[in-house]
């Protein structure tokens, strides 16, 4: 056992990378030459805090980081963030060729390079609606007068809601929204999303 870590023997690692599908994982054994010297940067990260809680991993598409768990099985750690660039790269390096598709591969590594996704330290409460179809299903008029962006902020308004207009009729301005990702995004977090 190396000291101060779970890391005992082999260990798995999963980059979390997708959204809906998989994420690759693999077992890094304790004969691949990149194993000391990944064990020594995993110790630096630990000692210096810079390891995290699965629950702390960064709420966004794409890139998220690296959980590390040893054959100890206690848990599992999250590395991801600026300090650890090093830690990131090796554990990359040690993906089974073809695990992902190439583009992927160059913007996850791109990613890790610019050394800008971090773990989100926000103390927020996550929490997902019950689930009530028959709430929502079991109303005519309910169902004929909301839409997704209802259903997926659990408010029934009857407007066939779209992102951003509460927040327009709130500041009393019209409702104008342009369709592309960034305006959504920025609209639905203002109606408080």
């Amino acid at each position: 056992m190396i000291s101060g870590l779970n890391l005992t023997g082999d260990f798995t690692v999963t980059l979390v990378v997708f959204s809906g599908r998989p994420d690759p994982k693999w077992t890094i054994l304790s004969t691949d030459p990149s194993y000391r010297k990944i064990v020594a940067q995993f110790q630096k990260a630990k000692m210096a805090k810079l390891t995290y809680k699965p629950e702390d991993m960064p709420a966004r598409l794409g890139y998220k980081g690296f959980l590390v768990q040893g054959t100890m099985k206690k848990g599992w750690d999250l590395i991801v963030g600026p300090k650890t660039v090093p830690l990131q790269q090796l554990l990359l390096k040690t993906m089974p060729k073809g695990s992902i598709p190439a583009a992927t591969l160059k913007s996850v590594s791109e990613e890790i390079k610019k050394g800008k996704v971090s773990a989100d330290l926000q103390v927020t409460k996550r929490f997902a609606p019950n689930y009530l179809p028959s709430w929502w299903n079991g109303n005519r008029g309910r169902l004929l007068n909301n839409n997704c962006y209802n259903y997926a902020n659990d408010r029934a308004t009857g407007t066939f809601a779209q992102p951003g207009r509460a927040f327009a009729r709130r500041r009393g301005q019209i409702y104008n929204l342009v369709l592309n990702p960034a305006a959504v995004q920025a609209a639905a977090v203002s109606d408080g999303l």
